[in-house]
């Protein structure tokens, strides 16, 4: 029974978005920001041991009005402490209004993340090649002077790199929070 409540939070959307106002001098009222998380999904056997390769660090967006990233200017914690919360009506009532603009928001923060996609696909790749290809070139050196290091061990070795590659290159980004900041 509790694994399969447990499975249920992780395979749920409840409570995965989220709504919430906060006062900044200087920004006008009603100005809307989108905070998305994402995280890596890469669908690897476990053997591969992929994971080990990419981040576990979820990729973070803040988007503001025009499109612009501001999660490295206003950091999550940051941002927490400033948030007041929204009663249920209000939220809904909210959410009503701006539906369009979150959805063109949510496409931009997409974007921007399948960008940054890119860019941690490429590094883990680049990182497990060197690991990978640093324990296939000490087995090479070993085999030249001990004999029964054997050539599937090396042929599989070099499999597994390969699989690993396909494995990461294919990886893609889930969706896991939002959360909708209004100012006031």
């Amino acid at each position: 029974m509790l694994q399969e409540a447990m499975d249920m939070v992780h395979s749920t959307e409840l409570g995965n978005a989220a709504i919430g106002t906060i006062r900044l001098n200087g920004v006008a009222a009603g100005t809307m920001l989108l905070e998305a998380l994402f995280t890596v999904n890469c669908v690897a056997p476990r053997e591969l041991q992929v994971e080990r390769f990419l981040p576990l660090s979820p990729v973070r967006l803040l988007v503001d009005a025009r499109g612009k990233d501001l999660a490295s200017l206003v950091p999550h914690e940051k941002l927490n402490s400033l948030i007041e919360k929204v009663k249920k009506a209000t939220a809904l009532a909210i959410i009503k209004q701006v539906h369009t603009e979150v959805e063109a928001k949510m496409a931009l923060a997409s974007a921007r993340a399948g960008q940054q996609l890119e860019q941690i696909l490429a590094s883990a790749e680049t990182e497990m090649r060197e690991k990978l290809g640093g324990e296939l070139a000490r087995l090479e050196a070993l085999r030249e002077v001990n004999p029964s290091i054997r050539q599937e061990e090396l042929d599989h070795l070099r499999y597994r790199i390969e699989e690993c590659a396909v494995h990461i290159r294919h990886a893609n980004l889930q969706l896991q929070a939002l959360r909708l900041i209004v100012t006031t």
